[in-house]
Parts: C-alpha cells; sequence; structure tokens
C-alpha cells in the first residue's frame, strides 16, 4: 500500500500545488493529511485544493492544533492564545466563506 503523508501545509498554496504534482505521480493508495492545513497566507485555496484531493484519491484528515484553533475562534470558544496569535486566526477564519467552514 502506497501512502502520501502531507503535514504543515500551513496555509502554503504554491508549496502544496507543487507537492501535489508529485503525489498524483506516485498515485498513491492513501493520502493522509496531518494537521496544521490552513492556518497562514492563503488558507482559502489551500482549502480548495484539499478538498479536490479528497475526491481524487482516499483520504484521512487528522486535525491539528491550528485548525482546533481556528474551529473554536468561529464557534466564539475562548482560546487561550496570545493576542497576535488570536488575531492572525482570526484573520484566517473570516477568510472562509461559510460554506467552506461547513466541510
Amino acid at each position: 500500500m502506497k501512502i502520501a503523508a502531507l503535514y504543515d501545509i500551513h496555509g502554503n498554496y504554491p508549496a502544496l500545488k507543487e507537492v501535489l504534482k508529485q503525489v498524483k505521480k506516485l498515485s498513491p493508495d492513501l493520502v493522509v493529511l496531518g494537521g496544521d492545513l490552513i492556518a497562514g497566507p492563503m488558507p482559502l485555496e489551500t482549502l480548495s485544493l484539499l478538498k479536490r484531493v479528497s475526491t481524487t484519491f482516499k483520504t484521512v484528515g487528522i486535525m491539528g492544533n491550528n485548525d482546533q484553533d481556528i474551529v473554536d475562534i468561529y464557534a466564539k470558544k475562548r482560546v487561550g492564545l496570545s493576542r497576535k496569535a488570536t488575531e492572525q486566526l482570526t484573520w484566517i477564519a473570516n477568510q472562509l466563506s461559510y460554506k467552506p467552514r461547513l466541510h
């Protein structure tokens, strides 16, 4: 069984796009998306691309701490992060449209 494991993408859409070219060539049986996926400069684009990956390959996702923090901020839960981190993750949560947040 071939497994492609992608971790700590942090919203780096251009890098993810390049890595996925190699993943496609390998044609894995499973793609593991291992957390901290969208917290970074291009969250919406990264999320959209990852959703396409999940329609192309059997995919398992593991939520990272940044991913959970974004969900908590969106749900208006107290996160306990520094002010700067909270501002950054709030910006990311606000970048996502309602539809992508539901998936």
